[in-house]
C-alpha cells in the first residue's frame, strides 16, 4: 500500500514533467522556420523543432503547417542521439472558442439591431399617424359638406385644417424616406458585420495539419531535429535593372528577384536561396521499358507530315517534363501508383520516338528544340543575411546581387526592318553569378530607356543588351539599281543597296551596320556579294556564325553632324542565278514554319553574335 504523503509527492512530480515525458503523450510544438528553398513552383520550408524528451521512443505533433504543404514530401532529420523512425501526416478538424474579434463583433451586431428594432418601431409609428391622419381627413371634408349643405361653413376653420393636414402629410413623407434610408444602411452594415464573424469565426472553426514525427532518444534531455516539407504557390523570377552612366564603359546591372508566395504561412526572419533546380524528392530513376512497335499498310503515315511531327514533338517533350514535375512531388507513391506514373513517361518517351521512325531527317533536324539554358541550368542564389516574406498575393522583389561589368557600347542600324538607331553594349559576365534570362529595365543617365530582356549568360559569357533608341541618329535603306538578263540558260538578277547613316550629334558615332543577302538554302539559286567597298565586319564571332546564313554587318564610323548630302552611306551589289525557266518566290507555308523553329532554336546564338 503506497503511503498517501508518497502518492501526492509523485502526483506533484508527475505534473511537473513535459508532456512527452509522461507515457502515452505526444508533444505539441510549432518550431521555428529556419530556411526556405524557393523553386520555380515550389518552396522547400525547414523548421527547426526543440524539446525535452525521455531516453526512448516518443511522438512529435508539429502543428501549424500551412494550406498548401504537400503531405508526401514531410521529412525529418535528427542531431546527435535523435534518431528519426517515422514521419506522417494528419488533418483534423479543430474548433475553438471565438476570440475577443468575435466578440466585439457580436456586441456592435447587437448595438446594430438594437437601432434597427429601433427604427421597425419608428416606421410602424409613422404608420398609425398616417392613419390617424387618413382618417382626420374623411371626418374633416365630411364635416365640411354637412356644414356646407346648412349654409354654415367657416372658411378660416377649413382652410386652417386643410393647411394642417398637408404639412402633416409632407412631415410623414419625409419622416418615411430618412426612416427608409436609415433602414438600408443598418442591413447593409449588419450584412457586413455578419460576414466579418462569419471570416473571424471560420479561422477558429478550420482544418489543422500537423506531422506526426515519431523519434528515439539514447538519453533523457534537450532533443534537436528539422522538418522539412515542400509548399505549393510559390515561385520567383529574375528582374534587372541595367544602369549607365552615359561616359563610362562600365555598366550596373541589378539583379533582383520577384519572389510571390502564398503557402499560407509567413516566412519571418529566414535564410532564403533562390533556385533553379527542379524538387525532385524521388530517391529513384524512372524505368525504362522495352519499345514494341508494328507495321502498317502504306508508307509513311498520319504522322510523317511536317506540321504533325513538329506539333508532336512540342506535345510529347512538354508532357515529359510535367509528368518529371509531377514524379518529384509525389514521392510517397509506391507500388501499382508509383508504376503508373513510370509507364506515364514510357508512353510520351514512346511517342517521341515513334516520330524517329516515321518523318525525315531534315524534318526531325528542323523540329528538334534544344533544353531551354534555364531549365538546364541548376544554381542556388544564398541570398545574405535574414528574410521576411510573408504570405500574400502581390509579388514581392528581393536583392540578389548589385554588380560592376565592364562594357563595349555602339549603335546598332538595321534599316531593313527600322530607321531607328538603338545604342546598345556587349557586356561581359565578370561576376560569380550565372544571370538568368528575364526582363531587364534599362537607364541611361538616370533616364529610363525601355524595357527589354537578357539571355540567359554564364559566369564568363558575353550577351548583348540594349539602351533604348537614339533620336539623333537615323538610318535608311534604298534600291539604287537593279539589272535582269539572260545569260545562257541562266536567269541572272543583279542588285545594288544603298544604306544611309545621319547622325545629328556633335561628335561621331560607331555604328554596327546591318542588312541580309538571300538564302539559297536548299534550291538551285547561286547567290554571289561583290567585294563591298567598305568591307564586312572581321569578327570573327559574327564570320562563323551569322554570316553562314546571309547577314552582313558592317563597322561605320558616322561623322559628326552628318545628314543630308553629308550623310554617311554604304554600298553593296550582289546577284542571283538560277534556271531562266523559273523565279524566285518565297516560301511555302510548311517552309515558313520550318524556318521559324530554326529561328527560335538559333536566336540566342544570333543574340550573342551581333
Amino acid at each position: 500500500m503506497v503511503c498517501p504523503r508518497l502518492f501526492n509527492v509523485l502526483v506533484a512530480a508527475a505534473m511537473l514533467l513535459p508532456a512527452a515525458a509522461v507515457p502515452g503523450a505526444a508533444a505539441e510544438l510549432t518550431g521555428s522556420i529556419e530556411t526556405v528553398t524557393v523553386y520555380r513552383g515550389q518552396a522547400l520550408v525547414t523548421r527547426r523543432i526543440e524539446a525535452d524528451l525521455p531516453a526512448g521512443a516518443s511522438d512529435l505533433v508539429i502543428t501549424d503547417l500551412p494550406a498548401q504543404v504537400l503531405p508526401d514530401s514531410l521529412y525529418a532529420g535528427g542531431e546527435g542521439d535523435v534518431q528519426i523512425r517515422a514521419v506522417q501526416y494528419r488533418t483534423r478538424a479543430v474548433s475553438q472558442e471565438p476570440r475577443e474579434e468575435v466578440r466585439k463583433i457580436e456586441q456592435e451586431m447587437e448595438a446594430v439591431q438594437a437601432k434597427i428594432r429601433e427604427n421597425q418601431a419608428l416606421q410602424k409609428l409613422r404608420g398609425q399617424k398616417e392613419t390617424f391622419l387618413g382618417n382626420l381627413e374623411k371626418f374633416t371634408s365630411a364635416k365640411a359638406t354637412e356644414e356646407t349643405a346648412k349654409g354654415a361653413l367657416n372658411f378660416d376653420t377649413v382652410k386652417a385644417m386643410t393647411q394642417f393636414l398637408f404639412e402633416q402629410r409632407s412631415t410623414l413623407s419625409k419622416e418615411a424616406l430618412d426612416l427608409e434610408e436609415q433602414a438600408r444602411v443598418l442591413a447593409e452594415q449588419l450584412s457586413l458585420l455578419q460576414r466579418r464573424r462569419s471570416e473571424v469565426a471560420s479561422q477558429w472553426s478550420r482544418t489543422a495539419r500537423e506531422a506526426i514525427v515519431s523519434v528515439d532518444k539514447r538519453g533523457r534531455g534537450k532533443a534537436r531535429l528539422r522538418l522539412s516539407y515542400l509548399v505549393g504557390q510559390s515561385s520567383w523570377s529574375p528582374l534587372y535593372n541595367l544602369r549607365c552612366d552615359g561616359q563610362g564603359k562600365q555598366v550596373a546591372l541589378e539583379y533582383n528577384a520577384l519572389v510571390q508566395q502564398m503557402s499560407e504561412e509567413d516566412w519571418a526572419g529566414v535564410k532564403l536561396t533562390l533556385s533553379t533546380a527542379s524538387p525532385n524528392m524521388v530517391s529513384g530513376a524512372p524505368i525504362l521499358t522495352p519499345l514494341w512497335v508494328t507495321l502498317t499498310g502504306g508508307p509513311g503515315g498520319p504522322t510523317a507530315q511536317p506540321g504533325a511531327v513538329w506539333g508532336g514533338q512540342r506535345q510529347a517533350e512538354q508532357q515529359l517534363r510535367v509528368l518529371m514535375g509531377q514524379r518529384g512531388v509525389r514521392p510517397g507513391k509506391a507500388g501499382p501508383a508509383a508504376v503508373e506514373d513510370d509507364w506515364g513517361l514510357n508512353v510520351w518517351a514512346n511517342k517521341l520516338q515513334m516520330l524517329d521512325f516515321q518523318a525525315g531527317r531534315d524534318v526531325l533536324l528542323a523540329g528538334r528544340m534544344p533544353e531551354p539554358m534555364d531549365e538546364a541550368l541548376s544554381v542556388n542564389y544564398e541570398l545574405p543575411g535574414t528574410i521576411t516574406v510573408p504570405s500574400r498575393r502581390d509579388q514581392q522583389m528581393i536583392r540578389i546581387a548589385s554588380l560592376k561589368l565592364e562594357g563595349e557600347f555602339y549603335y546598332l542600324a538595321v534599316p531593313l526592318l527600322t530607321p531607328n538607331v538603338y545604342q546598345q553594349a556587349d557586356i561581359l559576365n565578370t561576376s560569380e553569378y550565372a544571370l538568368l534570362s528575364g526582363p531587364v529595365n534599362s537607364y541611361m543617365a538616370g533616364q529610363f530607356m525601355g524595357r527589354g530582356m537578357l539571355p540567359m549568360v554564364a559566369k564568363g559569357q558575353r550577351c548583348t543588351v540594349g539602351f533604348g533608341v537614339d533620336a539623333q541618329l537615323r538610318a535608311g535603306r534604298e534600291l539604287a539599281d537593279k539589272s535582269d538578263r539572260i545569260q545562257g540558260g541562266n536567269r541572272e538578277l543583279s542588285f545594288r543597296y544603298r544604306l544611309v547613316l545621319s547622325n545629328y550629334k556633335d561628335q561621331p558615332a560607331d555604328v554596327r551596320l546591318l542588312d541580309r543577302l538571300p538564302d539559297p538554302r536548299g534550291t538551285d539559286i547561286r547567290v554571289t556579294l561583290t567585294p563591298p567597298k567598305d568591307p564586312l565586319s572581321e569578327d570573327k564571332v559574327y564570320l562563323r556564325t551569322i554570316r553562314q546564313m546571309g547577314i552582313l554587318r558592317w563597322e561605320v564610323r558616322v561623322p559628326a553632324k552628318a545628314s543630308g548630302a553629308l550623310a554617311r552611306m554604304v554600298e553593296y551589289e550582289f546577284k542571283m542565278e538560277f534556271d531562266r525557266n523559273m523565279h524566285v518566290t518565297e516560301p511555302s507555308a510548311q517552309q515558313l514554319e520550318k524556318q521559324k523553329l530554326e529561328f527560335k532554336r538559333d536566336l540566342e546564338r544570333m543574340m550573342l553574335s551581333q
